[in-house]
């Protein structure tokens, strides 16, 4: 997707809403995106919309605070793939302020055997963005010095690796795992 394309859907969003939209305040919002990836705007723009209950437009920072949710889920899916179940010292100390959403969600074993549908990835994002708002966490993703790197290099293939799982919406197979053989009753 092309910074065009999103300002199209963010003009027709603004239509949608009534809302007065100006090319300078249109502009004002694009210049604080400009260092996210267009894609992750546009998912974050979605992601508000449908769930906003108020007549105006986002704030650069809500859309901001998606996104990074977003890119939570991608760094423990990274840490799941780059350690595995077996080595979760490690994945600790990767994930940093991260590490809180493994233990809410049952620890490193079981986020490592999980399914990881749609209803797992947005508990995740949810579980961040309420550790980044109670100030209990780094407004960034501890351990990345830039929101665009990770673990496993550009913001990119944490995006793609999210979005592949949102859209087969099955479990994340794993290298070097196996389904159990089904037992016969």
């Amino acid at each position: 997707m092309t910074w065009a394309e999103v300002k199209k859907e963010f003009i027709s969003l603004a239509h949608l809403m009534e809302l007065p939209l100006t090319e300078k305040r249109a502009e004002s919002y694009f210049k604080m995106w400009a260092d996210m990836e267009p894609d992750l705007v546009m998912e974050g723009l979605k992601r508000w919309s449908a769930t906003t209950k108020v007549k105006r437009l986002p704030l650069p920072s809500e859309i901001r605070a998606e996104i990074q949710g977003e890119e939570a889920v991608g760094m423990i899916l990274l840490a799941i793939r780059n350690f595995g179940y077996m080595r979760p010292e490690e994945a600790r100390e990767d994930l940093g302020d991260l590490w809180r959403i493994v233990e809410m969600l049952g620890g490193w074993r079981r986020v490592c055997e999980s399914e990881w549908t749609t209803t797992t990835t947005a508990q995740c994002r949810d579980l961040w963005n309420q550790i980044r708002s109670s100030n209990g966490a780094s407004r960034r993703i501890s351990g990345h010095s830039e929101p665009q790197d990770t673990v496993e290099g550009p913001k990119g293939r944490v995006v793609s690796l999210v979005r592949g799982i949102q859209k087969s919406q099955r479990p994340h197979k794993f290298d070097g795992f196996e389904d159990p053989p089904d037992e016969e009753s």
